[in-house]
Parts: structure tokens; C-alpha cells; sequence
């Protein structure tokens, strides 16, 4: 109690809830690496991914403290290198690397955390899309059926289920395109097949559209 008592008198209150928050756990900075992009990816689960304030104001504060914490654990990663204690140092230094890397390939890291958000959302919400699916009944046509975040034909982006599989090909057929009329499918876009296994991802893509 004593020794508490005096570290807080050493230093400035700030400082010292600073460095007991730091200092709490020793993987802190594991914590860091892994908890910044688990929360952009939670993030693009929600309307504030395209939210003009998150991405003008929210996603710089964002990296900037990720940013301040690397520098943070350079300094606690130096210090235990110094004292000889390679195991913290190693993984103290997890954090500096990661934001690096970051740094190096950022829309690459952006593109990851957004893909990685799709995936999952498209997987919880499977077993809901494949039950629609299966209680429309033929209408003669190709079927394909598009899947949106906010409801059916109000995003430019989102996921098709292609009976026929031909939103891939050049030459689509005029019953295809007679499908997709008055959808975000009737204007330009890109498509690419969802990754995972097959007996999961068959017949389903994602695709982004000018409309």
C-alpha cells in the first residue's frame, strides 16, 4: 500500500492511471492488434460504415489512437528488451508490427475488414435467405434472387443467389436479364462467388452496382 501510495505521489495522476491501465495486463498490446479491426469489422456491420462523420471524424480518431498505442509499445518493448526479458518485448512488439503493416497496405486492411464484415453477415443471415428461397415458387425464369443488408433493391450492394450461375458469364440470357429487370443487377455491376465451401457458398455471390 505504502509502495502504491508513493508511485502515485512520483508521478502525475494522469500519468499513473495511464500506466496502471497499460500495465494491467501484459498482452495489452495483443489486445490492441486484434481489438482495432474486430471493431471496424463490427462496425461495418452497422449503417455507421458509410456514415460521412464516422469517416471523416470517427475513423481518423480511430487510427489515431491505434497509432499512439504502437508508439506506446515501442517504448514498453525497448524497455523489456533492455531488461532482458525477450518474451514480453516479443509480445509487446506484436502491436508496433501490426500497425506498421497497417500502414504499409491501409485500403488493402480496409478492404479486408469490409470483406470480413459481408462474410460474416452473409452467414448469419444464410439460413434466413435459403428459407425465402425455397417458398418462392418457380415463375419459368432463371431464378436469382438478391439479398440486401437494408431490405430488397435499397443498397447498390449486397448478395445474389444464381440458380443458373450466370451473373459470372459475358453472355447472360435474355430470360436472366428478364429476371433481373428493375434491380440494382439491371445496371452495371461486379460480381465475384462468395468464398467458403461449397455446399455452403453454391450458386451465392456478392456484387456492388452503379445503380
Amino acid at each position: 500500500m505504502r509502495q502504491t501510495l508513493a508511485t502515485f505521489q512520483a508521478q502525475p495522476p494522469v500519468m499513473y492511471l495511464t500506466s496502471g491501465f497499460l500495465e494491467g495486463h501484459r498482452r495489452w498490446p495483443i489486445a490492441w492488434a486484434l481489438g482495432v479491426p474486430l471493431l471496424l469489422i463490427a462496425i461495418d456491420l452497422t449503417p455507421l460504415e458509410g456514415n460521412i462523420l464516422f469517416l471523416f471524424m470517427g475513423m481518423p480518431a480511430l487510427m489515431g489512437a491505434w497509432a499512439i498505442a504502437a508508439i506506446v509499445a515501442v517504448v514498453k518493448a525497448t524497455q523489456a528488451a533492455v531488461r532482458r526479458e525477450w518474451k514480453r518485448a516479443a509480445i509487446t512488439a506484436v502491436l508496433p508490427v501490426t500497425v506498421m503493416c497497417v500502414a504499409l497496405n491501409f485500403w488493402t486492411f480496409v478492404a479486408f475488414c469490409r470483406t470480413s464484415a459481408d462474410l460474416m453477415y452473409w452467414l448469419v443471415m444464410r439460413p434466413v435467405y435459403m428459407a425465402d428461397i425455397r417458398r418462392t415458387p418457380p415463375n419459368g425464369l432463371p431464378r436469382v434472387f438478391l439479398k440486401t443488408p437494408f431490405g430488397p433493391y435499397s443498397s447498390s450492394w449486397g448478395y445474389v443467389y444464381d440458380e443458373s450461375d450466370q451473373i459470372m458469364s459475358d453472355g447472360r440470357s435474355a430470360e436472366w436479364n428478364a429476371s433481373v429487370d428493375q434491380s440494382p443487377l439491371a445496371c452495371p455491376f461486379g460480381a465475384e462467388p462468395i468464398p467458403g465451401p461449397s455446399f455452403l457458398t453454391r450458386h451465392w455471390y456478392s456484387f456492388s452496382s452503379e445503380c
